[in-house]
């Protein structure tokens, strides 16, 4: 566990009202210690040596942006304060372990800047279940076990816009609302892409929690084992196309 957390360092936008900054930044140092060794256990990963990480904190965002990272810059984090601190420190929970596995990345020759659809959806997905993880044990939210169907729906509507960033498409204003987690509107094949997602999500992510606190994974390597477990989304447009 760090001997200290001076390291992570946040920046208050003159926009955010120092009393709702104090009353998180108090919540956050009642928690931070705890919560930075548990994302260590969880990813299996070490926190690089004389690396600071700035948080940068703005007002609620109007697009429905919790927080945000560029990959390249695994040590800048966009936190856009809400007034629930639990979902605050959550947010803060996701965007660390986008971190700490990023400034890993950074150092391995595997690190591509840009990557396919399921290597994204893959790293949404496996930082989404680290983080919900570390929220569970530090009793930052209610519920009591991992949200798997919420996880697969961020994972998925994470990498849509991340995609479309990439390749400079934007995204169709009624994307959410036919694509979101209501399945009255989902299409087909995405209603069974993620149900199917589901089933083997479930089943591996226990075997992944025992592995990594036994040593004998990580997150980077748990990266790998996701991308190969997940089945093709091109296949679920197809039947989506030729079978409805």
């Amino acid at each position: 566990m760090p001997r200290s957390v001076s390291w992570v360092r946040f920046f208050r936008s003159p926009s955010v009202p120092k009393e709702d900054y104090s009353k998180f930044n108090d919540y956050w140092k009642e928690k931070r210690t705890k919560m930075l060794s548990k994302i260590r256990d969880y990813t299996g990963l070490k926190w690089k040596k004389n690396k600071r990480v700035s948080v940068h904190i703005k007002p609620a965002s109007k697009k429905d942006v919790l927080g945000e990272m560029d990959p390249s810059k695994p040590y800048d984090i966009t936190l856009y304060m809400e007034s629930d601190n639990r979902k605050n420190l959550s947010t803060m929970a996701h965007e660390l372990v986008h971190s700490i596995v990023w400034s890993n990345y950074q150092e391995d020759l595997r690190w591509r800047e840009i990557r396919l659809f399921e290597d994204i959806f893959a790293d949404e997905l496996l930082t989404e279940l680290i983080s919900q993880k570390v929220c569970i044990k530090l009793n930052i939210v209610r519920r009591k076990y991992i949200g798997y169907s919420g996880a697969i729906h961020y994972g998925f509507m994470t990498t849509f816009q991340r995609v479309a960033d990439i390749i400079g498409l934007d995204m169709p204003k009624d994307f959410k609302r036919r694509w979101g987690i209501d399945r009255r509107t989902q299409p087909f094949g995405v209603k069974s892409f993620r149900g199917e997602t589901k089933t083997i999500l479930v089943r591996w992510s226990r075997g992944y929690f025992r592995r990594v606190l036994k040593g004998r994974t990580n997150a980077m390597k748990a990266h790998q084992e996701v991308v190969k477990l997940m089945p093709c989304l091109c296949d679920y447009f197809a039947k989506e196309r030729f079978f409805t």
